[in-house]
């Protein structure tokens, strides 16, 4: 099988194209991306989802496989939604998504597809890993930073979801730091609530390039506090480098030299590098 779609399944926008699975490539001319609500009723959610695979198919027949970056919580294995407790997705818990597609796309195309379902932060680091920052890295943390903290530990391009050092299924998100979970201090979420009137982070980067000082104070603050909460897990896993991708990263020259003096400090010397493929990354990771 040399091709293969890659979907993205964001929180406001879904995104795919074919991969040249031998290059480990976009076809360019391929990509598709369209806003969604995520918080439609189930079937435009799902007439959305399969209005970009159609799309992207077209009259393509040597495609036999659709990898999907999805995100939590969701058997994985079962291909069935259980988001619950998220803002996003909920109307669709319980419902049996690798059926209702493989039906829905046999009707529309009359073929069979390989369904393929796997956390978008997992698909996100085996992107990284196989094609952009973290090749050649034996032990490292691939962080996604937006309006959530996704995290994946690899070990030789294989991700570690237990063990006696790893947090259950290798999510930090909901681990405990300071009076909350770590989800809370390094989202989005946690700057807009520093800084009443903004609403993403891009308006924060915006103050900062204008020397706001406010703005730059906080992007010192998260770092101190990410290499606060990663230093023990850094120590733990021994891991050799941390890539970080998301939204966030978009900040990356007022929190990055703070986030390694501050890492240094604790005595940890490791590689930190910012995500090199974006929006890629999943794509290329839900085909692996």
């Amino acid at each position: 099988m040399k091709y293969g779609i890659g979907i993205d399944i964001g929180g406001s926008h879904v995104s795919g194209g074919i991969v040249d699975l031998m290059a480990g490539k976009l076809l360019k001319d391929s990509y598709r991306e369209y806003p969604i609500n995520p918080l439609a009723p189930s079937d435009e959610i799902l007439d959305n989802w399969m209005t970009l695979i159609l799309n992207i198919i077209g009259n393509n027949t040597l495609i036999s496989k659709i990898g999907f970056a999805m995100p939590g919580p969701f058997d994985y294995e079962r291909g069935i939604a259980l988001f619950k407790g998220v803002p996003k997705y909920t109307h669709l818990y319980g419902l049996p998504v690798r059926t209702i597609l493989t039906n829905r796309l046999v009707q529309e195309t009359g073929r069979n597809f390989e369904l393929q379902f796997i956390n978008d932060a997992t698909a996100f680091a085996l992107g990284e890993y196989a094609f952009g920052a973290a090749q050649e890295m034996s032990k490292c943390w691939i962080l996604t930073l937006g309006t959530g903290l996704g995290s994946t530990f690899l070990q030789n391009g294989t991700p570690q979801l237990t063990g006696r050092r790893m947090p259950k299924g290798g999510y930090l998100y909901n681990q405990p730091y300071k009076d909350g979970i770590a989800d809370e201090y390094f989202s989005t979420r946690w700057f807009v609530k520093q800084y009443p009137g903004i609403a993403s982070v891009k308006e924060l980067v915006i103050l900062a390039i204008k020397g706001d000082k406010k703005a730059l104070d906080l992007f010192c603050l998260f770092a101190q506090n990410l290499a606060a909460f990663l230093s023990p897990w850094l120590k733990k896993t021994q891991a050799e480098g941390i890539i970080i991708g998301g939204g966030i990263a978009h900040a990356w020259e007022y929190f990055h030299p703070t986030l390694v003096s501050e890492i240094q400090k604790a005595d940890i010397n490791i590689i930190i590098k910012r995500a090199t493929l974006g929006g890629t990354a999943p794509i290329l990771g839900a085909l692996t």
